[in-house]
């Protein structure tokens, strides 16, 4: 497995630990712990931190081992308390909610979608701040797929990686017979160009301004 450069983002899993102000490598304390959630078994799988303080969340919602499930996206404030949740997706479809960047007006979420009852694809949603779907883009590939991962490239557009031509309906842990992609958007949804890369997954995926280079964390099987 080969991994490499992970984007720093809050890992949530609706425990916040806060580092204590003394000595400087001090074990961190709990400064709160709350759960929030729909009527359905949720599934946190990534949270940042809001520029303006609080929290976003993604995930999905439904029973545990139906592979009919929604994605969700969750906004809390600095405190704990819900301020909005946004349930994606069909009753019946399956949609999950994977991974999520800030951007100046909202988040970009990224994930799967249902299209038909045993078919799911890649998808970007625009979530306003307000918890409203402003847009929503199904990718158009062979078979299932997912966006993986996301982040910033300026105040106008992002790159995101994820996996296509999957047998899984589900999102699993490693998808190991698929084709990777990478792909670079504006916040509007319009793709700029879209690449197969050389592992059957993006996991994770960082852009560094400075270097203006795109990093990929993926897996690789080896012998």
């Amino acid at each position: 497995m080969s991994e490499v450069c992970i984007p720093r983002a809050l890992l949530f899993s609706l425990i916040i630990l806060l580092p204590c102000c003394e000595p400087a490598f001090c074990a961190p304390e709990v400064e709160w712990i709350t759960g929030w959630g729909t009527e359905h078994e949720d599934h946190v799988f990534e949270g940042v931190h809001v520029e303006g303080g609080g929290f976003c969340v993604v995930g999905k919602c439904g029973e545990p081992d139906s592979s009919k499930v929604n994605g969700f996206v969750m906004k809390i404030d600095a405190t704990g308390e819900q301020e909005w949740l946004t349930v994606l997706g069909k009753q019946g479809f399956h949609d999950e909610a994977r991974c999520v960047v800030e951007v100046h007006d909202g988040f970009i979420v990224g994930g799967t979608t249902g299209i038909y009852k045993r078919r799911s694809k890649a998808c970007l949603w625009k979530i306003s701040l307000s918890g409203e779907v402003t847009w929503k883009k199904v990718l158009d590939h062979k078979k299932n797929g997912a966006i993986r991962g996301l982040d910033t490239l300026d105040p106008e557009s992002f790159v995101a990686t994820g996996y296509v031509a999957s047998d899984e309906i589900r999102v699993p842990f490693i998808s190991d017979e698929s084709t990777g992609i990478l792909l670079v958007s504006n916040q509007s949804g319009d793709i700029a160009w879209q690449k197969e890369i050389p592992f059957s997954q993006g996991a994770k995926v960082s852009y560094r301004k400075k270097t203006r280079v795109i990093t990929i964390c993926g897996t690789v099987w080896q012998e």
